[in-house]
């Protein structure tokens, strides 16, 4: 099953958007051994997104 993973910006979060996909890059290595991410972290809409799938 896929899930995706999304991470809100509000306001003055979006002009800092290194630091959200900082952080969705630290989950990714904590999921890493049992899941395989399908969408590598993207920019869109409110926030940040990316979509994983267990091995």
């Amino acid at each position: 099953n896929q899930v995706e993973i999304v991470m809100t910006l509000r306001g003055r979060e979006k002009a800092n958007k290194d630091f959200a996909k900082e952080k969705l890059n630290q989950f990714i290595t904590m999921i890493n051994p049992e899941h395989k991410v399908i969408t590598e972290p993207k920019v869109g809409g409110r926030g940040i997104y990316m979509q994983v799938v267990k091995n």
